[in-house]
């Protein structure tokens, strides 16, 4: 979602948001802030084996449901990704260098 963000700044404004040199710094962060959550939510005192026994204990019905209900929203998400990256494509960037 954040890439998207960062594509649809580019379409309407016609500037980097992240220039080269600083794509490199903003990936690792990111890599790293992502690696601190899912340690601290799920591998810290293996808590994912709470979160495992709480799904497996909800009722079918429940179950599929919520299953929709992210499979919609990462279609959405890539679907929004795409749209900006076919955006983009749409702009002569020649007349913004």
């Amino acid at each position: 979602m954040l890439i998207a963000a960062m594509t649809y700044y580019k379409v309407f404004t016609k500037k980097e948001l992240i220039y080269k040199g600083s794509l490199e710094m903003v990936s690792i962060t990111i890599l790293i802030a992502l690696s601190l959550i899912n340690y601290i939510v799920f591998a810290h005192q293996e808590r994912w084996k709470t979160y495992v026994k709480e799904f497996d204990s909800w009722p079918k019905k429940k179950n599929r449901t919520g299953t929709m209900i992210a499979w919609v929203i990462v279609f959405f998400i890539l679907g929004n990704l795409v749209f900006a990256f076919y955006l983009m494509s749409q702009i002569n960037w020649e007349h913004y260098k």
